[in-house]
């Protein structure tokens, strides 16, 4: 899609699109997996800031008339499911903290 900006957009615009899509993966792949639930964590809510960043510059290039409301709206939508299936993650990693955190807590009270 930033391909077919104005040439002087390529590297602004464009540019910042391009690194904002890419950090979404780009976060995920350094995340997961770690030996620590926290840094997960902090990939994926990292991951989430990302498609922030990427639905703002959907606004930026709709205001700027380098796109239709059609393929704003289209890839509004996009995002919008990639943020739900992120947070999705973010909970489930929350509630699997939270799991293995109560077994510790009522040994701890037995003691």
């Amino acid at each position: 899609m930033s391909l077919s900006f104005p040439k002087f957009e390529l590297y602004e615009i464009g540019g910042q699109l391009r690194r904002a899509t890419d950090a979404i993966q780009l976060n995920l792949c350094e995340g997961n997996e770690e030996i620590y639930p926290k840094t997960e964590i902090k990939h994926v809510d990292s991951a989430i800031c990302s498609t922030n960043e990427v639905r703002a510059i959907l606004d930026i290039i709709l205001d700027r008339k380098y796109t239709t409301k059609e393929k704003h709206h289209e890839l509004e939508q996009e995002i919008k499911e990639i943020q739900y299936i992120l947070k999705a993650m973010m909970n489930s990693l929350y509630k699997n903290i939270k799991d293995e955190l109560i077994p510790l807590l009522s040994e701890s009270n037995r003691l």
